[in-house]
């Protein structure tokens, strides 16, 4: 720092020192105080048994949790990754969809299994058992009709003996990517594309377009289409006009070229990626049946056992009877009737808001009332609700990967959030003005004739003078202002009278 800086900062701190001296003594005071009653030791001995615990604990456990981290890293909620598999010494097979002879996608690394057992199983099916619903409507989404065998993952042969139409990959725990293996008189040049599969339970997808949230475009055509049926038929209507105007726009481009093989094929990639999640799963959960003998007959305790389960899954099935027989038809029966009245209801209010008293191009009710506006958007929407929850009822009894219902399962929740945020705020804010009316109405009362009363009269009187340096007409300005002043003054009367 240069000399004339330091003396600058010296004379600054001795003159401030010197202004605020009684500052400066109370300070030494509180310091002396502080050192004779031991305040400073105290500290001093804290401070240096922290220290030594964050240098013997934390830091060594910070240390080996970023080894870990470094040599097996995980997802946030998830288990074992992808990635993590990648990194892990152990041998395995590589198991996904070959798109082309130099275009593959690695869909699972089944670990610690043979290539031979795997394949006799991906032919039999014993990969694809126990699947909660049809394994071939997700490989035909994926645009393969079965999965395939495409490589190892450090396996103990040497890779001069392996097959040369599969992949070889070695991974190493301190290494980023995987490393392929090529022949020493092969020139190839490969790319090696690491992805983290989407989730499907968490609504997690690849797409190629921006999802599309809204129910349509036309307000007359969706004002008429109350009910379902014909709002899926406006829907459907505008979404093909759309697709007219777009072909007809792609006519008139400058220069228009033929899509290339990888545009192609880009979409059926996108759906293996979404795909991918639940077929590792399904194979990760059969990969135990790989290589197993059959089963031995039960002894004389194991049958004791299973008959005692045997008990208890017949009482569970008396109860469920019980249940899906006598109890849930009589409360659906219920809730049905008490939908439809709803359904009346709402009917004959949206009839109300909607009915033109004049002319055809006369407006509506809820044309020239904000409330009567939100009282029909309020109905509209619970009478979509059902329907839209019929629709989400329908996406699980399918695949997660297929993601056609995600955009009606956004609006369900969305409006259902924006009825329940206007209820929670208009909740809130009625208990807060019901428990503190007295001082609400005071406020309102001060905030009204500081604005309204008090500021009008201080602008006119200040108007009546010579603004800002203007002079003004004398004699008009002072009737001017009396006349307003009046008419302020009669207008606060009245309000405080009332």
């Amino acid at each position: 720092m240069h000399a004339f800086s330091i003396v600058t900062i010296g004379i600054f701190v001795a003159g401030y020192s010197t202004a605020r001296w009684d500052l400066v003594t109370r300070l030494y005071e509180l310091a002396i105080f502080a050192w004779d009653h031991g305040v400073v030791t105290r500290a001093a001995k804290g401070f240096a048994i922290l220290s030594v615990f964050f240098f013997l604990l934390i830091l060594p456990i910070t240390r080996i949790a970023v080894q870990e981290t470094d040599q097996h890293p995980r997802l946030v909620g998830g288990g074992i990754s992808a990635r993590e598999q990648l990194k892990h010494p152990l041998p395995g097979v590589l198991v996904g969809f070959k798109n082309s002879v130099s275009d593959v996608l690695v869909v699972a690394v089944l670990q610690e299994v043979e290539l031979r057992h795997v394949e006799n199983a991906l032919v039999v099916g014993t990969l694809l058992r126990h699947s909660t619903y049809g394994v071939q409507e997700l490989l035909q989404r994926c645009g393969h009709s079965s999965l395939r065998i495409l490589g190892h993952v450090n396996p103990k042969t040497p890779s001069d003996h392996l097959d040369a139409g599969l992949i070889t990959v070695y991974t190493e725990p301190s290494a980023r990517l995987p490393h392929l293996y090529v022949a020493a008189d092969t020139l190839t040049t490969a790319q090696i594309i690491i992805y983290d599969r989407p989730h499907p339970t968490r609504m997690q997808y690849l797409s190629l377009k921006p999802i599309s949230l809204a129910l349509g475009d036309g307000t007359a055509d969706m004002e008429r289409a109350v009910t379902s049926e014909e709002l899926e038929e406006t829907e459907g209507t505008e979404r093909k006009r759309k697709e007219k105007l777009v072909e007809k726009l792609m006519l008139h481009k400058v220069i228009s070229r033929p899509a290339t093989q990888e545009e192609l094929a880009l979409p059926m990639l996108v759906e293996q990626v979404n795909c991918s999640h639940e077929i590792n799963t399904l194979l990760q959960k059969n990969i135990g049946i790989i290589g197993r003998r059959m089963k031995r007959a039960l002894s004389v305790s194991e049958r004791v056992v299973e008959s005692a389960n045997g008990l208890w899954d017949q009482i569970y099935l008396v109860v469920n009877h019980v249940f899906g027989v006598w109890i849930w038809p009589t409360v659906a029966q219920v809730f049905i009737f008490g939908l439809i009245t709803h359904r009346i209801m709402a009917e004959v209010v949206l009839r109300f808001l909607h009915w033109r008293p004049g002319p055809p191009g006369s407006p509506a009710l809820k044309d020239i009332s904000a409330t009567a506006q939100q009282i029909d958007i309020r109905m509209q929407q619970s009478c979509y609700w059902p329907d839209q929850y019929l629709t989400l009822r329908k996406r699980k009894a399918n695949w997660e990967s297929i993601t056609n219902s995600h955009p009606d399962y956004i609006r369900f929740y969305n409006s259902l959030w924006l009825v329940a945020n206007d209820v929670i705020m208009g909740i809130a804010l009625g208990t807060y003005i019901i428990e503190n009316a007295l001082f609400v109405a005071a406020q309102v009362d001060t905030i009204f004739n500081a604005w309204s009363v008090d500021g009008l009269r201080r602008m006119i009187s200040w108007l009546m003078g010579w603004p800002g340096g203007l002079k003004l007409n004398t004699e008009l300005a002072d009737f001017l202002g009396d006349l307003f002043l009046w008419v302020i003054d009669y207008w606060a009367g009245e309000w405080t009278a009332k």
